[in-house]
């Protein structure tokens, strides 16, 4: 063997030892992370169960010395607002877990899901503080008390956190049409003169806590009462027709765990053939699609206002007259029904706000029923 053949050998030789090395320290490192991450795993999981034995041993004991009676407290739990959040922030970790084992989980749609959930989880976490608040200072706390500043300070860091996540991206530039000042001013215009009658409009219809509803429903309820407090009264019957249908649909699926791409009509009365809904209540839906959602949603506004007669007073501009008392008609004057459909939506709203709101509630289990179906949260 040549002498090149043997430092050749040598370098091989010493290639092979330092890329064995390599490997033991990559697998031993591997090792390392793997078992970091399940004795932080186990470590977590070993406190939760500690942390779940004492509150229920501490419950047991009230209990057991009579200090408090244990159904009067599962019903206290079960209505309590905090214990909404509680249960909303468990969806959202059961919802993690469910994904993980669905084909939809790739690499993307995990990232998506983290994004969805961690800003939601900050919305749960911020409104769990606000109630927090609020039981302080029904309790007797000042504003200006150090438990309460805790709490604002704790409130505020979900806010900033919840607005970076919804933050525009830095390299695109937010497009304005108005000055802050001009819109600033719109605003005031439109919202702060009307205080009063906003807060007014917000106590006669009811907000459908108690009820268990699906995200795409609880958003189209909350868009159609939130326009109806605004003003935006033709706005919250469309919603409102919007989120009967949607409703609809989702009452479908719990029965039938299929979906259905049915209009309105059609879906009532396959609702009613699977007795979903009872005959007075087919009535009910079957007006309010043909004589509401349809006109609405097809500007029919002649069904809605049939006719209009109202004292007028003619003048004539070039005599000088004195305004001559006369009567106009939506005929002559089809301006009038424009006129005549604005105090009509305004009145209309409220009253198909309750009644939608009456025959959901007729039909949908509360929050306390489902809870009871599922012994609450463990």
């Amino acid at each position: 063997m040549s002498n090149n053949d043997e430092q050749l050998l040598k370098r091989v030789e010493h290639l092979e030892k330092t890329i064995e090395k390599s490997i033991a320290y990559n697998n031993k490192y591997l090792n390392e992370i793997a078992r970091s991450n399940f004795f932080n795993l186990f470590s977590y999981l070993a406190r939760e169960i500690k942390n779940e034995a004492t509150v229920d041993l501490l419950i047991e004991y009230l209990v057991h010395i009579g200090v408090i009676d244990y159904k009067s407290f599962v019903e206290f739990k079960q209505k309590n607002p905090l214990m909404k959040t509680y249960i909303d922030e468990n969806k959202n970790a059961l919802k993690i877990c469910n994904f993980f084992n669905s084909p939809e989980c790739t690499t993307s749609t995990e990232t998506q899901l983290y994004d969805y959930i961690n800003n939601s989880n900050l919305i749960i976490q911020k409104q769990r503080f606000v109630i927090k608040k609020q039981l302080l200072l029904e309790r007797g706390f000042d504003e200006g008390s150090k438990e309460v500043k805790e709490i604002d300070e704790s409130i505020m860091r979900y806010i900033t956190e919840i607005n970076k996540s919804e933050k525009t991206p830095p390299n695109k530039e937010k497009e304005y049409y108005l000055k802050k000042s001009e819109a600033t001013e719109i605003y005031n215009g439109y919202f702060t003169n009307k205080e009063e009658d906003i807060i007014e409009r917000i106590r006669e219809i009811p907000l459908l806590k108690e009820i268990h509803f699906e995200p795409e429903c609880k958003a189209l309820y909350s868009e159609a009462i939130h326009n109806y407090w605004i003003g935006n009264f033709n706005a919250s019957i469309v919603l409102l027709s919007v989120f009967l249908e949607s409703y609809l649909k989702e009452q479908y699926y719990f029965k039938t765990k299929k979906d259905t791409d049915e209009t309105l009509n059609p879906l009532i009365d396959t609702c009613f053939n699977l007795e979903i809904i009872n005959s007075e209540q087919k009535d009910f839906l079957s007006q309010f699609a043909d004589n509401v959602r349809n006109n609405y949603i097809h500007a029919r506004y002649h069904k809605l206002i049939t006719d209009i007669t109202i004292p007028l007073a003619k003048i004539d501009l070039e005599s000088h007259s004195e305004p001559e008392l006369t009567y106009g008609t939506s005929e002559e004057f089809p301006f009038l029904t424009h006129l005549a459909k604005i105090e009509k939506d305004k009145s209309d709203s409220k009253k198909l706000i309750i009644e939608i709101a009456k025959f959901v509630m007729s039909i949908s289990k509360s929050y306390d029923e489902l809870s009871k179906e599922v012994d609450g949260l463990d």
